[in-house]
């Protein structure tokens, strides 16, 4: 598969029709200028290598794990890289419920993030000791939305998302065990990137003091997702409608 956006990049196959990711490393002093597209969502996910995001005159500091999403074909941006440095590069296809749905309503694009400056929230199935940042929040962005998850030690588990794929992308030091599905557990280091299909349980461990970062990504199975979007607005809860 080749990122007809930006050279020198390693493919993750999805098998999924419409999402794209695609691994880039940079090495301290290097820059790049992606390619623009005016129908694509692109999101830009930073491990936390020390760099920048320009714009013309606005500059981004990347300083931790950190999240860009360019407004399409209209702002063309650079990365320059400080000090070496991953970065994973999401392609998404919208369909036209999310073209219709951003018609209306959608984040403000260009976006820029770094995790900690998201919106801190508490999930039941995680330790105390990991904390959860909402980056990108259900339907600000049609079918997409992203969090951060970071901490030392402790476990975070769900019994299966009836309604999102999901991905999980170790950043920083991270060092954890993940079983998905009831299989063996595996050992996650920084750059590890894994699928969780929707309704896939899954069980993260880690040691006490153990460094956990990841970007987790979730994004939608069904096209249509209008009726979830109510169901938000009216009762607080994804599954439910009026």
């Amino acid at each position: 598969m080749e990122n007809k956006y930006l050279d020198n990049c390693i493919a993750i196959d999805t098998g999924l029709e419409g999402i794209s990711f695609f691994r880039r490393t940079m090495k301290a002093g290097e820059s790049v200028t992606p390619k623009l597209d005016a129908e694509e969502l692109i999101v830009l996910l930073f491990d936390g290598g020390s760099a920048f995001v320009q714009i013309r005159e606005d500059i981004f500091n990347i300083t931790e794990p950190s999240v860009f999403i360019p407004d399409f074909d209209h702002s063309p941006y650079t990365i320059q890289a400080i000090e070496d440095l991953e970065f994973l590069m999401c392609v998404f296809t919208m369909n036209e419920w999310d073209k219709t749905f951003f018609k209306g309503w959608n984040l403000h694009l260009p976006f820029f993030s770094k995790y900690s400056d998201g919106v801190r929230f508490n999930y039941m199935g995680r330790s105390k000791s990991l904390g959860s940042w909402s980056l990108i929040q259900p339907f600000q962005l049609g079918h997409l939305s992203l969090s951060v998850v970071c901490g030392r030690g402790g476990k975070a588990e769900s019994q299966g998302n009836p309604l999102q794929n999901q991905w999980l992308y170790a950043v920083g030091d991270s060092r954890y065990q993940l079983s998905v599905n009831k299989e063996q557990a595996s050992d996650e280091t920084a750059g590890s990137f894994r699928f969780i299909p929707v309704n896939q349980p899954y069980t993260l461990i880690a040691g006490e003091n153990v460094p956990v970062c990841y970007f987790d990504i979730q994004y939608f199975v069904e096209a249509d997702i209008q009726k979830n979007y109510l169901a938000q607005i009216f009762n607080g809860r994804m599954t439910e409608t009026r």
